[in-house]
Order: structure tokens, then C-alpha cells, then sequence
């Protein structure tokens, strides 16, 4: 039995980027081929997205490049608004204590 190797040239070529490079270069793609068919709504269309998105993304790379064209988390994740641990845990115990265990249902 023979193994072959793969060779990094014949992977595709979003195999080696990485996310944020993907989101750069889905974006710019967009924004080339508006440009070249000259319908800001047609490409949109084309490409799934509304142009409210289109433009605020535009905005963006106008402001700050490419940079500004990675998808990135609306806010950081804060621990202070979690449940806390032994709150969960009560829910839990409260609700597998309860005696309608068919719908596993209380009022805690």
C-alpha cells in the first residue's frame, strides 16, 4: 500500500489561510466585483448579503483597512454576567428533585 503525500500546492487555497484572512478576502471579493459590474444591489444579491451590510463594511475598510474587515465578537465575554456556579447547580438538583419527572419541570 502506497501513501501519498499532499502537497501544500494542490490544497485549496482557503485551507491555508486563516479566518480572519478569509473574511478579508470574501470582503474584498465583494467589494471588486460591485466595482466591476457597477451594481452595488446586484452583487449583494449575488453574494447573499444586504447592502446595509455592503455599505457599513465599506465604511469600515474606507476608515480603518483591512483590519477593520475581520469578523469579530460584538463584545468580550464578561464573567460577571454568567450564573454563578452553585446557582446553576440548585436549578439542577431542584429539578431532578421535583416529582413531575416526566417534564423534569419546577417552579424554583
Amino acid at each position: 500500500m502506497t501513501t501519498v503525500a499532499i502537497r501544500q500546492h494542490y490544497l485549496p487555497r482557503r485551507f491555508l489561510m486563516t479566518p480572519a484572512q478569509r473574511d478579508i478576502s470574501r470582503k474584498l471579493r465583494i467589494f471588486n466585483y460591485a466595482k466591476q459590474i457597477d451594481n452595488v444591489t446586484a452583487a449583494c444579491r449575488h453574494f447573499g448579503i444586504s447592502r446595509e451590510i455592503f455599505y457599513r463594511w465599506k465604511r469600515a475598510y474606507e476608515k480603518d483597512g483591512e483590519q477593520a474587515l475581520v469578523n469579530s465578537k460584538p463584545c468580550l465575554e464578561s464573567p460577571k454576567l454568567r450564573t454563578k456556579p452553585e446557582v446553576i447547580r440548585s436549578m439542577i438538583e431542584c429539578c431532578l428533585s421535583s416529582k413531575n419527572r416526566a417534564f423534569r419541570s419546577c417552579a424554583c
